[in-house]
């Protein structure tokens, strides 16, 4: 067996720290205690154990309020705002010196209230759409944490919270369809 080099335990050292740089160290309750499997009062309760039900109470009674519907499937934010009976996206008109996604984050700024923590995919819209003299850009964002209502005094006045099959109930535009059909995948 050769002999090994004086610097190679030391770049064995540096190797590792740098590969557990980004683990995490996790409490204490996380790691020790019961399996998933194990149960308070015995082994009978690992079989009893049931998954919760997709269907919830906000999906029986259709509330388009609450995120707490239509779990298996992305749901879409739509506003009505202040004399505009049509359904819509956040939207928001571009200032100077703005870039897109600016605008869209201050959009979204503009229509719900604070607290929630969101994140917007990339840099560059998902598509746009031509709407009279103008063009509307999408963006895609993702709800991370938290519950989204309307902000006092904002522009929108009714929300809800949309499946992608929903859509046309909601969007009358034609091709404003047909561009959310391409972005969403149908």
């Amino acid at each position: 067996m050769p002999e090994v080099p004086e610097w190679e335990p030391e770049y064995l050292e540096w190797k590792a720290e740098l590969q557990n740089r980004g683990n995490k160290e996790l409490p204490e309750e996380f790691t020790k205690g019961k399996t998933t499997y194990e149960a308070e009062d015995g082994e009978g309760a690992a079989q009893q154990w049931q998954p919760a039900p997709r269907e919830t109470e906000a999906d029986v009674a259709m509330d388009t309020k609450s995120l707490r519907r239509r779990l298996d499937q992305r749901l879409f934010l739509l506003v009505k705002t202040k004399g505009d009976s049509s359904w819509q996206f956040p939207q928001a008109e571009s200032s100077a010196g703005e870039t897109m996604r600016q605008t869209a984050e201050r959009a979204l700024k503009e229509t719900i209230q604070e607290g929630p923590k969101t994140y917007f995919v990339g840099n560059a819209p998902m598509g746009h759409v031509d709407q009279n003299s103008s063009k509307a850009f999408f963006h895609k964002a993702q709800l991370i944490k938290g519950q989204a209502a309307l902000k006092q005094g904002g522009q929108a006045v009714e929300y809800a919270w949309v499946a992608k099959d929903e859509m046309p109930k909601y969007i009358n535009d034609q091709e404003t369809q047909t561009l959310l059909s391409k972005m969403l995948g149908r």
